[in-house]
């Protein structure tokens, strides 16, 4: 749809006929709506109208086969700016008058402004003024209450980026915080060990010297018997 409203003709009849060549590999209703859709747009958007009119009656057809009410305004819109196109004007005021109906019922903003749109195209082009010029105050109305959804929608969406911009800055400083913890953790760990590394040495020295010292004094021991028994002997 985009190739076709940037009037690139060829471009967007190669991605239609490869999106032809999918769906008939794998055929469902979603894939025909978008099929019919885009075909439909583009023989519109070419001006050959006449062409257009199988492919958007089909996507009617697979709109209301999928039962979606969004995809069913768009189909009738569709079509009634086609039989609009075609001069088929009472064709083009039941579609549009459908999708006004579903769109005013659910109270789609932006879908009421492209129905009411064009109604106010096909009032003027059937020579019905005055009920155009209402239309189109109409859809001033739709137009700037979607402004403000849209405003309400873009501040919701900043202040939501904002959000999680602040909890992405308060997860980096509890992950920083719990990182100097994990740090001052393994530094009072290695301390520890070198504590206690400490106290076993100190443990085994003391015990090394005490047993020399009690070596030392056994020799003693002996050597003072020793000497009583030559003085005993003498």
């Amino acid at each position: 749809n985009a190739n076709i409203l940037l009037e690139k003709k060829d471009e967007s009849w190669r991605y239609i006929q490869q999106c032809d060549s999918i769906f008939r590999l794998e055929p469902s209703s979603r894939a025909g709506l978008f099929n019919s859709l885009c075909r439909a747009e583009y023989f519109y958007f070419q001006h050959q109208c006449a062409k257009a009119v199988p492919y958007a009656s089909n996507s009617l057809k697979y709109s209301k086969l999928l039962g979606d009410s969004v995809y069913i305004i768009v189909a009738l819109e569709q079509n009634a700016r086609i039989a609009r196109c075609n001069r088929h004007y009472a064709a083009s005021s039941a579609f549009i008058s459908d999708a006004a109906q579903i769109a005013d019922r659910r109270n789609y903003l932006g879908l009421r402004n492209l129905v009411y749109y064009e109604k106010m195209f096909l009032l003027n082009e059937t020579g019905k003024h005055k009920e155009a010029f209402a239309t189109s105050l109409k859809l001033i109305n739709l137009t700037d209450s979607l402004t403000i959804v849209m405003n309400n929608n873009r501040r919701i969406i900043n202040d939501a980026a904002f959000e999680a911009t602040q909890k992405e800055k308060k997860i980096s400083l509890l992950a920083e915080k719990t990182k100097v913890q994990e740090l001052q953790i393994r530094q009072k760990n290695i301390l520890n060990y070198v504590l206690i590394g400490s106290v076993v040495t100190f443990l085994i020295i003391s015990l090394l010297l005490y047993r020399n010292y009690l070596h030392k004094q056994k020799l003693q021991q002996q050597r003072i018997t020793e000497l009583e028994t030559e003085k005993i002997l003498a």
